[in-house]
């Protein structure tokens, strides 16, 4: 589908105008898609071509477009923040499993403000995406946060430009706790966006754009927010809590979400009502094709897997990432047995 976006910032331009024949010749196992993990991605295949000397490119293009280059099979793999419903993969021939943990977090710019101490909750931040809310000292705000000085200040909003997983994890969230969000714009990899906001591409162009811009509020990746030093909102949970993005709230949605009972791994962490639990949890799965028709590219693959969930969790914990649970790691690489085969019907992973 083609669109056209005003005011676009365009992120990670030059990984997006490679060929696939230029990527193919370059890398042993070419992959791409979510751009939120893509710093813990990258950092992977860096460490373990110095491991191994078996190159993985990763393109940050957002989930939307992973899931279609998986489609028409010019990915080795892709990732998304967005995962597939059991039919849907069945239809295209794939399996998804989480790699990797974080949150996805609103952030504000608004200077004389202490950074990380502007309160919202549901409803609050879906009317400022309705336009409902079009000002910083609008009385819903100032009742959330009597102790600050919020200022006579236009709202810009910013949302993210391309198909994206984080689009679709913050729409699914506002979706679950606002009746007027849900029946007016829903949920998806974008949607029909008010006129006047800003877009950005991908978690980049889109953290530009905030900090950039007095008065922005925008969604980015936990990461994005650390590295950037984004003033991250205190977002109220379901159980009632204002709860400050860190790495032990998104741990604590991941550890009490119900993987066993997940048909092919098909889980979205938002709204969940642990009282610790942060709101919107991104979950980074990766997307495999049932049959590896070269046998020798998937048994790669698998042995990256597996050495990132066993070997590499104090680079996921620096970058602000949490890596899976070890009984998840173990139930994931156990349907790698059951679901993964070369072309002759032969399983390659023992």
């Amino acid at each position: 589908m083609k669109m056209t976006f005003q005011k676009t910032i365009l992120g990670f331009s030059i990984a997006m105008t490679l060929t696939a024949s230029q990527i193919c010749i370059a890398a042993d196992l070419t992959s791409g898609g979510a751009t939120a993990p893509a710093e813990i991605f990258t950092k992977w295949a860096s460490e373990y071509q110095a491991k191994t000397g078996i190159k993985i490119q990763y393109q940050a293009f957002g989930s939307g477009e992973a899931i279609d280059k998986m489609g028409n099979k010019t990915l080795d793999f892709g990732v998304t923040d967005m995962p597939l419903k059991p039919e849907e993969l069945d239809k295209m021939g794939l399996i998804q499993f989480p790699m990797i943990m974080t949150g996805l977090v609103p952030v504000v710019h608004l200077n004389g403000i202490a950074p990380n101490s502007v309160k919202l909750d549901g409803t609050t931040l879906a009317d400022i995406y309705l336009g409902k809310i079009t000002r910083w000292n609008d009385p819903a705000l100032l009742a959330l946060n009597p102790d600050l000085k919020l200022p006579e200040l236009a709202i810009t909003v910013v949302h993210r430009a391309d198909h994206s997983g984080s689009t679709y994890l913050f729409t699914n969230y506002l979706s679950k706790v606002s009746p007027a969000w849900q029946s007016s714009m829903g949920e998806g990899e974008t949607v029909a966006w008010k006129a006047g906001q800003m877009a950005g591409m991908g978690d980049e162009g889109t953290t530009k754009l905030v900090a950039d811009m007095q008065g922005a509020i925008g969604y980015v990746g936990y990461p994005s927010a650390i590295d950037h030093k984004l003033s991250m909102i205190l977002l109220k949970n379901r159980a009632g809590q204002f709860i400050k993005p860190e790495d032990y709230v998104f741990q604590a949605a991941v550890m009490r979400a119900a993987w066993h009972k997940a048909p092919k791994f098909y889980a979205v962490l938002t709204d969940e009502p642990a009282k610790d639990a942060w709101p919107i949890n991104a979950a980074s799965f990766v997307l495999l094709r049932k049959v590896q028709e070269n046998a020798d590219k998937g048994s790669k693959m698998l042995k990256f897997f597996d050495w990132v969930y066993h070997d590499n969790n104090d680079f996921a914990l620096e970058l602000g990432f949490i890596p899976l649970p070890e009984d998840l790691s173990e139930m994931v690489q156990d349907s790698w047995k059951t679901q993964l085969t070369d072309a002759s019907g032969k399983p390659i992973w023992q």
